[in-house]
């Protein structure tokens, strides 16, 4: 019971550093290009689009969290998803990075299962 306590809480831990990558790596695209005014159509981003970047510390925490987590499930809600070029690129991976946690999720699940029996 223990080790499923831990695998649970290294998920949620994994989707938090995800989702905080995710939000450092959208806020680093728009310091960069976002000034320029030819590309300003360009950087459009569900953090900026959904106003995640004003809300308070734990509130945006929640929000980045809940984000990575439907991502990387490849559950994907549609209430927050990707607006822009750079958004959809960083998603491609983070599908193929959460696609492959699923499958060592469920390889610990199964030898958990094995050890009880």
């Amino acid at each position: 019971m223990i080790r499923l306590f831990e695998l649970v809480m290294q998920i949620l831990l994994f989707s938090f550093f995800v989702g905080l990558i995710y939000y450092v790596f959208c806020d680093f695209v728009n310091d960069i290009w976002g000034n320029s005014d030819a590309h300003a159509y360009e950087l459009k981003d569900f953090i900026h689009e959904k106003g995640i970047d004003e809300l308070n510390a734990y509130d945006r925490t929640v929000a980045i969290t809940y984000y990575a987590i439907t991502t990387l499930s490849t559950v994907g809600f549609g209430d927050f998803h990707p607006v822009g070029e750079h958004d959809r690129i960083l998603m491609v991976i983070i599908f193929l990075v959460g696609n492959f946690l699923f499958s060592v999720i469920l390889d610990t699940l199964c030898t958990l299962m094995k050890e009880i029996d």
